[in-house]
């Protein structure tokens, strides 16, 4: 199978951008490269002043996109079987992407597109604690940031929508089971993810 775990890092050449970078070193790129499945690709939308600062971050091959136009025409071309989007400051445990192709191949035989989503849990960068996120996706009928389009010889993309709108746009959602895989960091720089949304403490 195809895999292409997508990021977004749209950041001038500012202050700002260089702490970001160092968070991306400390979480995605280091999960990436722990992963211990390495059947997959990452591609980037970025700035061209940092694709080679971050490419000598991560040590392998990276898919550069100037926008996310881009991003779509390149995995309807090569017919990604699998596509995971990953913001740049959040984490995944070493077994993600062996989690995310064990759902696809499970459901594969599905002849309508489906999303494979995952419940997140709340990463306090400042103390290095875990908690649970106050949040339930499934709950509330939405899904998490974390999650995978598999479109099944469709032309839809993993970006296509924002990740609490695809309900309405997808048919059958797998919510994957391991509750402790991902999680979303919180820091000074992170304008989404609230101190409200922190519950009890886990790890």
């Amino acid at each position: 199978m195809k895999h292409i775990i997508f990021t977004r890092f749209m950041y001038d050449d500012c202050p700002m951008a260089d702490e970001r970078l160092e968070i991306m070193r400390g979480t995605l790129v280091s999960c990436l490269k722990k992963q211990t499945n390495k059947n997959f690709v990452w591609s980037l939308m970025c700035r061209d002043h940092h694709k080679q600062i971050i490419s000598e971050m991560y040590g392998d091959e990276i898919i550069f996109f100037k926008d996310s136009n881009e991003f779509k025409k390149y995995v309807i071309e090569n017919k990604f079987e699998v596509q995971t989007r990953h913001d740049s400051d959040d984490l995944m445990c070493s077994q993600y992407v062996q989690e995310i192709q064990d759902e696809y191949e499970i459901n594969k035989f599905r002849k309508d597109p489906f999303l494979i989503d995952f419940q997140p849990m709340y990463y306090d960068k400042d103390v290095d604690q875990f908690y649970r996120f106050k949040i339930d996706y499934k709950k509330i009928g939405s899904t998490s940031a974390f999650i995978t389009l598999c479109p099944q010889n469709t032309e839809m993309t993993i970006w296509d929508h924002p990740h609490t709108k695809w309900n309405s746009h997808i048919g059958t959602i797998i919510r994957n089971k391991n509750q402790k895989c991902v999680a979303a960091t919180v820091h000074n720089n992170n304008t989404t993810t609230g101190k409200n949304l922190k519950g009890e403490l886990l790890f």
